[in-house]
């Protein structure tokens, strides 16, 4: 706070008053001090503004950047839109949502299949004669079928890996079966009962006494 001098006089109950020669540096000063306070006080206020007016304008640029990271994620999104809370307003007649209009496509495309001239071919292929099953259109079938056999496709390609191991290949861990059943394949060759001349007499390998087998 300013630290003001006081001019004495008969006003404030001080004689005598003070001449207009020392009445005037006081004043001077007074004012000098008054200024300074005066400055001192509007750049604290400016400098406050400015900083409250930096932090708001931060953080709404913030909340709008936040919002438009939303609205992008909402847009790119496969899940953000399902077809049952779209609203439909198209030639469909009953439906409401897009997922009805497709729904109701559908049954009418697939009595549409049926009901055409697609041959007793066509509507022998519906039916499966393994299963017993019949399906509705062809193309169910070929659908259904078709995930069953990516199925067991997949659940073959995991037994192989398990059955594989750490070796690089089903047939590395097994290949040394495969060598000792071509030693054994050899070997029988050497027996006379397969024209061979072997006489039980080789000092390797396993003995078999000649004759006839």
């Amino acid at each position: 706070m300013a630290d003001i001098e006081l001019i004495l006089g008969a006003d404030n109950g001080h004689s005598p008053a003070d001449k207009l020669s020392q009445a005037y540096p006081k004043i001077n000063r007074n004012f000098t001090e008054l200024s300074e306070e005066l400055a001192d006080e509007t750049a604290t206020r400016i400098a406050n503004d400015n900083a409250e007016t930096a932090a708001r304008i931060a953080n709404d640029n913030a909340e709008i950047a936040a919002r438009i990271a939303a609205d992008e994620a909402h847009a790119e999104s496969e899940t953000a839109h399902p077809a049952e809370n779209i609203t439909y307003a198209g030639e469909v007649t009953a439906a409401d949502t897009v997922k009805d209009a497709i729904d109701t496509l559908k049954t009418t495309l697939d009595q549409a299949v049926i009901s055409g001239d697609s041959g007793p071919e066509a509507a022998t292929a519906r039916y499966n004669t393994e299963s017993g099953e019949t399906y509705t259109t062809l193309q169910q079938r070929l659908d259904t079928e078709y995930a069953e056999t990516d199925g067991r496709i997949s659940a073959a390609e995991s037994e192989i890996v398990t059955a594989r191991g750490t070796y690089s290949s089903v047939g590395e861990r097994f290949g040394g079966v495969d060598a000792q059943l071509a030693d054994l394949r050899n070997y029988l060759d050497y027996m006379p009962i397969n024209g061979g001349d072997f006489d039980g007499n080789d000092p390797s390998g396993v003995v078999v006494d000649g004759g006839t087998y």
